[in-house]
């Protein structure tokens, strides 16, 4: 009896000194305007968790001298930042003892003091808000009578390219600090201001001149701006039979720009300038057809082959090709102009006789009606005939001609696209060609291809400010408006989340996200937590394999915020996100059994776990002249993968068991 009187009362006082606060940490919260400032969840005991968790919320109502001395002793207990820091037992929290406390320094105007934890969280583990903060701080302390403007170094930039992407590489640097940089028509202020920036950006030109402007400002606003003028040209030369005579030919070549002819992609002649944009094809082997291919000064391609009976014939057959109206009187008089444009067709010529020469539209190797899975197609083909005017989709393209091959690229939009191809020729009699594309979604666009999600509930962690069904219809909303993910809503979802406890202490549990996701029938689930206050606002998210409950990517994102909502926050974060973890598509390198070899890998933001569908295209239609692919063949889709080893250049994937992916040739991730 008196032996268990004894082990009570020490059980007693056991209990008691845990549960007490130790005089020398007790700190008297504060109350303003109703919320309570310097709280922590359950009972405070002088662990750094506690001092971290106290700290912050001393700075949320600026109560600055109290949070210094608690995230300083945080800091002192615990040196790395880390955002799954281990307290005891499975539990973790996230923890930026360094950033916090440099902050609170920042805020009482000790930017030096700041500075070096500023930098360390940097080092430990990155975040926006140490980045805006180390900026700021970097801002007090930097020169501002500063007269020397950035320098721009630019890469190579082509005055003349075939496509219509384009991309730019180079370097800024500035003895101060780089502020804020300008790409074409992307402006970017920069996070964390540096001495020196290298950028790489792929730009979207439109066909015909651009004016690419590069902008650079630093933080005492000395600004350097140079530009590049770079013309789009995505037409091929037209290639027109002038004349023939023997075994020789005359051909004239079409192009805004310089043509020359392809020395390895001439057959059976010999091609000799005869003028400009003129050439004479000399044949070299009796009965044999000639052939010739010219690229322009952007790489444009294109070739004609003459047959050997049209390149045998004796005597000069047909008219010389007119390169200008100023060649025809009658054209310039403006009565087959009139003719044209009306639609009627002009009695008599100017020698008082009709031609009766038929005029023929010839595709080569393709259909009026075409299927692609390409943002464009090329049309090629030849005008067989004379003829005094020559449009592409209600774009001129030759002002009289005679026997043209001609290739053209358009652009599609998604959907049936209309092209017509009309010839006139001198009598003003019309000859259409309609052509029907229906432009499909390549898996790379096909939304219905991407990976079910569903975004869990949002939590709040700490923080004076609440969030609401709207900050989650905005996230939504954004989410929606990018096309990167099959976004999943249920009128259940909160219903099952309150079922599985799935935010806990203002957490969103791992195990408890996957599960939604699977209630839900969802490939990923999206858990993102809130810590949002009267000025700022940032957002921490996961991305949750449903199936296996591991973290695909993480994002944080930090914003400040006026008092009316979180502005373009939600915007950022989205961006962000599907910038960590993108759509990739990319060809298979080797195909071993159920294993599949990519030659990208961290490099293109792949991750372990992110899944992919297999996929090979049919046969293609190429022009077998020039061997451009005119459409991209039919898109059939195999089975699923999983990445199951990145590295930096390269990535491995396992075909899932019991599937085949047969003789797929690409990958696209869901």
């Amino acid at each position: 009896m008196h032996h268990g009187f004894r082990y009570c009362m020490i059980i007693g006082v056991v209990v008691a000194s845990g549960c007490a606060t130790p005089p020398d940490t007790y700190q008297q919260p504060y109350q303003v305007n109703g919320a309570t400032y310097g709280v922590t969840r359950g009972v405070f005991r002088p662990r750094w968790w506690n001092f971290y968790e106290r700290g912050r919320s001393f700075a949320d109502g600026g109560f600055l001298a109290e949070a210094e001395r608690d995230l300083q002793r945080a800091v002192k207990m615990r040196k790395t930042d880390h955002r799954r820091s281990r307290t005891y037992g499975l539990h973790f929290v996230r923890y930026f003892g360094n950033r916090e406390y440099g902050i609170v320094l920042y805020r009482q105007g000790r930017s030096a003091d700041a500075l070096p934890y500023l930098e360390r969280s940097l080092d430990q583990d990155p975040t926006e808000k140490a980045e805006y903060y180390l900026s700021r701080c970097r801002l007090d302390l930097a020169d501002i009578d500063d007269h020397r403007k950035p320098e721009i170094a630019l890469d190579d930039v082509p005055p003349l390219i075939n496509t219509t992407e384009l991309r730019v590489s180079g370097r800024i640097s500035d003895d101060g600090y780089i502020d804020r940089v300008r790409i074409h028509d992307a402006v970017r202020e920069l996070l964390l201001k540096d001495h020196d920036l290298a950028f790489s950006e792929t730009l979207a030109l439109l066909p015909g001149p651009n004016t690419i402007t590069f902008e650079a400002r630093d933080i005492a606003g000395n600004t350097t701006t140079l530009t590049r003028h770079v013309t789009v040209d995505i037409d091929p030369p037209m290639i027109s039979l002038d004349s023939r005579v023997g075994g020789s030919a005359v051909i004239a070549v079409h192009d805004a720009h310089a043509v020359t002819p392809l020395a390895h992609r001439i057959v059976n002649a010999v091609c000799l300038p005869a003028g400009a944009n003129r050439f004479t094809l000399r044949r070299l082997s009796v009965n044999a057809p000639m052939y010739v291919e010219f690229a322009d000064a952007a790489g444009n391609r294109n070739g004609m082959r003459i047959p050997a009976a049209l390149a045998a014939s004796g005597e000069r057959s047909g008219r010389p090709l007119l390169r200008s109206l100023e060649d025809c009187p009658r054209l310039v008089a403006g009565e087959l102009q009139k003719g044209m444009l009306s639609g009627e067709r002009p009695v008599g010529t100017a020698t008082g006789t009709q031609r009766t020469d038929v005029i023929r539209i010839e595709l080569e190797k393709m259909r009026d009606d075409l299927v692609v899975f390409q943002d464009h197609v090329l049309i090629a083909g030849r005008i067989h005939g004379a003829f005094a005017q020559f449009s592409f989709d209600n774009d001129v393209k030759l002002a009289n001609g005679r026997d043209v091959r001609f290739c053209f690229r358009k652009d599609l939009t998604p959907g049936m696209n209309q092209i017509a191809l009309v010839v006139v020729d001198e009598n003003g009699t019309r000859r259409r060609r309609h052509l029907r594309v229906e432009r499909r979604m390549a898996p790379q666009q096909d939304r219905e291809l991407r990976a079910k999600v569903v975004l869990c509930p949002l939590a709040r962690e700490g923080g004076d400010r609440d969030i609401s069904r709207r900050d989650f219809d905005n996230v939504l909303h954004e989410l929606n408006a990018v096309d990167r993910f099959r976004l999943l809503e249920s009128d259940r979802l909160d219903v099952i989340s309150r079922e599985f406890g799935l935010i806990k202490d203002g957490w969103i549990r791992t195990d408890g996200a996957a599960r939604v996701g699977r209630a839900l029938n969802a490939d990923y689930s999206l858990a993102c937590t809130f810590r949002p206050t009267a000025g700022d606002v940032e957002i921490f998210a996961r991305l949750i394999d449903a199936e296996t409950q591991k973290v695909l990517a993480t994002c944080d994102v930090y914003a400040v915020v006026d008092g009316a909502g979180f502005g373009d926050a939600y915007t950022r974060f989205v961006q962000k996100l599907v910038q960590i973890y993108p759509v990739v598509e990319q060809p298979i390198h080797k195909m071993r059994g159920q294993k599949v070899l990519l030659n990208v890998g961290a490099n293109a933001n792949l991750k372990e776990g992110m899944k992919f569908v297999a996929y090979h295209r049919g046969p293609s239609i190429v022009d077998s002249e020039t061997g451009q692919v005119l459409v991209r063949g039919r898109i059939h889709l195999d089975a699923p993968l999983n990445v199951t080893r990145v590295k930096r250049t390269n990535a491995h994937l396992n075909v899932r068991k019991n599937e085949d992916i047969g003789d797929a040739e690409y990958v696209v991730s869901l």
